[in-house]
């Protein structure tokens, strides 16, 4: 048997630690969601929802995408190209 985690585990997995810190530091935030298809202008499905209040007033919408590179490389390449040209 093979169990592979999927953007779904890991979306939810957010979810749930946002609205654990909310309750737990007490901040001024309804509660996070998953998945909410807002209608405007047009139709959104953002991964998370922050709510104010939920379903009234949003507070931050959240996309979440898998890494194109590793930041840490291109970090990297920066102070090597800083060194290079006599920066510290």
């Amino acid at each position: 048997m093979t169990l592979i985690y999927t953007e779904d585990t890991a979306r939810e997995r957010i979810v749930e630690w946002i609205n654990e810190i909310i309750k737990e530091e007490n901040l001024p935030f309804d509660r996070a969601d998953a998945q909410i298809e807002i209608k405007e202008k047009r139709i959104r499905y953002p991964d998370i929802v922050l709510w104010k209040r939920r379903k009234v007033e949003g507070a931050l919408l959240i996309e979440l995408k898998q890494p194109v590179y590793d930041p840490w490389e291109a970090a990297f390449y920066r102070l090597k190209k800083i060194k290079k040209e006599g920066g510290k």
